[in-house]
């Protein structure tokens, strides 16, 4: 090995997230070590956002391996470490050391400099771990606990719900240091942050350096269970607040607290270490950067975040756990390797910058699964048989725990028993059991060089304590917190609505900007000429993210802050016209004239939670019989009836509307009420006519002028995993034009094209895409922008669309195409629609007139290849769709939803005693 400049290897894990990864990438290349000892390899790990594309077009010297599955932390980093050849085939170089960089971290140029120089004083360092930092820089407010009495009490427990900076929501601005924990029964909540803590904590507010750092206003909402006192510090303010107890999961306080220009580093790895129970962790994790941490120091462990390895470690010891999948993977190999005789050295010179927990959100399931198997596994593999057994043992009595407290307790109370902590707990019980024949075999094939108890308590020596908070002193002037809710609208939108009517339009879902957001949206847009509109929601949505994306202005609406059905009902109160728009919904309607626009009503309760209530029934029916039986049996059956199919919010409303005839008959059978058809408006990119003129008369959403017709064919939609139910059915039609191009007529200049977003729940079902599309004309665009979306759909000469294929509609008619927004689009912009000929599109598309039904995969592939042999036809189909496509234009639809509240408002207007 070269004394100064060994060739290294840097090896990227790419998980989604394409833009931190291209910063990471980006920063690597400005590396300072010579380009010709470097090379950069990233795996793409099955990401779902084209950073594949965006490497190629801006780095092409960056070598790739796609797998198109996702191997995990460890088999990522296992194949960028043994591959000998990228994916296109060209050959890897040999190295020296390999140096591994989470995808959501940033290099400092001399990083590799400085991480080199412990390898060239010993032989026995096989790893170096740098100083890593968290990505942004912090100002800090000190909170020092609820007092009562003057007293610190470990009855008091302050929850922290969310925070506004100068007065705009900024939840994700916001971090915590290790005395806050997620309160258990809100973990899992979006909508808030809820964090607790009973003796104090830090808040810490992301800044920005990017900008000048001038005194900022923090407001942040607070609740507690006792009475007393919270002193909150920064360093320019130093107040305290009174705090009564909550009453109600809805009471909150709101505290302001200035913070100024004093910003620092909060350190996440500067090496890792074990604890005693076994736990490894961050040495000095959430601490601020004092430079406590400024000297080189030996280690325990070393952090796959960012470390350089040397090849003759790798060699003796072996590459990564594939097994482990995620997290704890180099904690066993750091213990492999310290157990063969090699050390571990930490370099505070060399510094990386880390967003934490980008790839598994922390407290996430996902996370606390791999996090508490993994240790498990570790233990049994590489720690002295004692600590391995107290280990396993503990984790099965805290299984038997939460089965007393969250089943049997609950139950004896006639509540119903909470299962997601249990579930949670039994997955890494049967998990580990499962993997544990193959875990005792790598333990007694190991040769060791260091005894396991010598290793074990050596390491456990770092022991972490909680940090101390000063009690607040008394003081006679302590400022007394008001009870308020601080608007988030500006005043001048907070006026008194002392003539126009009010109206509310409900949706849980803004944020996701679908097709359910479009009708919401529009029909807020649409009663702002005539009422004071106000959108109800758990997260205020972006106006200017609203206008580009979907075109549409709700920039005069207000917004207040709404989180389940039951808020949405009490707020109804309050309008006179309330509008629910969100899907599956059961809120109640108080408001004189109520408005349900359906996108498919929920069609039974899931298989287990009815027979969960249905045995809750029989179990309260059988309890009742008993000689202990009292009222609260009758009170149970009753709730658990009321929660079985109680549908008697449905009468609620004034008017239900369904977005297709196919709705309509669901609505009918499954609701038992009528409701009146508007299909919803469709806006896109209008294909031009014969004169070069917008076919309908109205501006297009892009002011790109329209790409000429190519022998494409496309489909967009959701990239749906059919086990999860309402499936696109992409992988189906690419099988259908598979078999079409390796057929002896072939497709000769075509392609097909699927464009659509997914998240990581449908993950393995686009790789499979991906897979099976390789080789093959056709191109996959996952989660890609509106741009790509109207380029294809401008390009495409016809159009397909599978969904409702192979389905039996009396079981699942969910899963079949409630309108088609996307055929509508197509259709505006010239494509001649091929659509499955049931539900929505068979309504939207009429069959030899303007588009094509089809039923079968052959009946698709023998009308796709009429069109592309008959020039004329394709013409005339395709201006007959741009025409039908007109009567689906917004301009329709405010119509429809105009007429119809000025018509039920004169109605409730006329008979003000009457209920609607």
């Amino acid at each position: 090995m070269s004394r100064t400049h060994p060739f290294i290897r840097v090896v990227v894990i790419a998980f989604d997230g394409a833009e931190m990864t291209m910063d990471c990438l980006r920063s690597i290349t400005r590396s300072s070590w010579p380009s010709s000892r470097i090379e950069i390899v990233l795996v793409d790990n099955g990401s779902l956002d084209g950073v594949v594309a965006l490497v190629r077009n801006e780095l092409p010297h960056i070598r790739l391996l796609e797998p198109m599955r996702n191997l995990g932390f460890a088999g990522g980093c296992n194949l960028g470490i043994e591959s000998t050849s990228c994916s296109s085939g060209n050959p890897l170089a040999p190295f020296d050391c390999v140096a591994l960089v989470n995808n959501d971290a940033t290099v400092e140029a001399d990083w590799l400099e400085k991480l080199i120089e412990p390898f060239e004083e010993s032989k026995d360092i096989g790893a170096v771990s740098p100083k890593m930092l968290f990505a942004p820089r912090y100002s800090e407010i000190e909170m020092s606990g609820i007092l009562s009495d003057g007293a610190m009490t470990g009855e008091g427990l302050l929850r922290v719900r969310s925070i506004r900076l100068n007065g705009v929501r900024a939840d994700d601005a916001l971090a915590f240091d290790e005395c806050f924990s997620p309160l258990g029964d809100h973990a899992d909540r979006e909508d808030e942050l809820d964090q607790a803590t009973r003796r104090g904590g830090r808040l810490r507010i992301v800044r920005d350096p990017g900008t000048t750092l001038s005194p900022m206003q923090v407001s942040i909402c607070v609740g507690s269970n006792v009475s007393g006192r919270l002193r909150l510090r920064s360093d320019v303010d130093d107040r305290e607040v009174h705090l009564s107890p909550m009453k109600g999961e809805q009471d909150r306080h709101w505290v302001d607290v200035q913070v100024g220009s004093d910003v620092f580093d909060v350190i996440n790895n500067v090496g890792s270490e074990l604890y005693i129970g076994g736990s490894a962790g961050d040495r000095g994790f959430l601490q601020r950067d004092r430079g406590q941490y400024d000297e080189p120091a030996e280690v325990f462990a070393w952090c796959g975040g960012a470390v350089l390895l040397r090849k003759e470690y790798l060699d003796d010891v072996g590459l990564f756990d594939e097994s482990f999948f995620l997290y704890y993977e180099d904690t066993d190999l750091s213990w492999r390797g310290q157990l063969r005789g090699w050390r571990y050295m930490y370099e505070p010179s060399a510094v990386i910058r880390h967003r934490h927990a980008q790839s598994s959100v922390a407290g996430s399931d996902l996370l606390r699964f791999q996090v508490d198997r993994n240790r498990l596994l570790v233990l049994t593999k590489n720690a002295p048989w004692l600590a391995a057994i107290s280990a396993v043992v503990g984790e099965l009595r805290r299984f038997g725990r939460l089965g007393t407290q969250d089943i049997v307790k609950p139950m004896l109370r006639l509540s119903p028993p909470r299962l997601r902590e249990l579930r949670l707990r039994w997955r890494i019980l049967r998990s580990y059991f499962s993997m544990l024949p193959g875990v005792l075999r790598d333990r007694w094939s190991m040769k060791l060089r260091r005894s396991r108890a010598q290793i074990f308590l050596w390491a456990v020596q770092k022991i972490v304590s909680a940090p101390n908070f000063e009690a607040p002193p008394t003081n006679s002037q302590n400022e007394h917190l008001q009870e308020t809710t601080v608007p988030l609208n500006s005043p001048a939108q907070v006026e008194s609505r002392s003539v126009r009517p009010r109206a509310a339009v409900f949706n849980l879902y803004w944020d996701t900007l679908g097709g359910g957001e479009v009708v919401s949206g529009e029909i807020a847009r649409l009663l702002t000429t005539s009422h004071e509109v106000t959108l109800l929601g758990p997260k205020r949505p972006d106006p200017q993210m609203f206008l580009d994306r979907l075109g549409i202005d709700i920039s005069q609406c207000d917004w207040r802050e709404i989180h389940d059905d039951a808020g949405a009902g009490d707020a109804s109160a309050e309008y006179d016209v309330f509008v629910n728009g969100t899907y599956s919904s059961r809120a109640v309607n108080r408001a004189p004239v109520g408005l349900y626009y359906v996108h498919f009503p929920r069609v039974l309760l899931p298989q287990t939670t009815k027979l969960a209530l249905e045995t809750g029934i029989r179990l309260s029916r059988l309890a009742s019989r008993t000689p202990f039986r009292t009222s609260k049996f009758a009170t149970a059956e009753r709730l658990f009836q009321e929660r079985l199919g109680n549908d008697s919010w449905v009468s609620s409303y004034t008017k239900f509307l369904a977005n297709s005839r196919y709705t309509q008959k669901w609505v009918e059978r499954i609701w038992h009420c009528g409701s009146q058809v508007i299909h919803p408006p469709v806006r896109g990119r209008r294909a031009p006519d014969e004169d070069g003129g917008a076919v309908d008369g109205h501006s297009p959403m892009s002011a790109k002028s329209p790409v000429p017709k190519s022998c494409v064919i496309a489909s967009v939609g959701r990239f749906f995993d059919p086990n999860l139910g309402h499936s696109k059915k992409q992988l189906e039609m690419l099988t259908a034009f598979a078999d079409m191009a390796r057929s002896r007529e072939g497709v000769d200049d075509w392609r097909l094209v699927l464009v659509g977003g997914a998240d990581g729940a449908s993950r393995d079902y686009v790789l499979r895409i991906r897979r099976a599309a390789q080789d093959l004309p056709i191109d996959v665009h996952v989660n890609a922008g509106r741009d790509v979306v109207d380029e294809s759909l401008s390009e495409a000469s016809i159009y397909w669309h599978a969904s409702g294929y192979d389905e039996d509609e009396q079981r699942h008619p969910e899963r079949f195409e409630h309108f088609g927004i996307s055929v509508v689009e197509a259709m505006a912009a010239g494509a001649v629609p091929l659509v499955f000929g049931a539900a929505g599109p068979a309504e939207i598309v009429r069959d030899g007139i303007d588009g094509f039904h089809w039923h079968t995969l052959e009946q698709l592939a023998r009308v796709t290849r009429r069109l592309m042999h008959d020039d004329e036809l394709l013409q005339r189909m395709s201006q007959s769709a741009r025409v039908r496509a007109r009567d689906f234009a917004p301009e329709v639809f405010d119509e429809h939803i105009r007429a119809l509240v000025e018509s039920l408002s004169a109605a409730n207007h006329s008979a003000p005693n009457q209920t609607m």
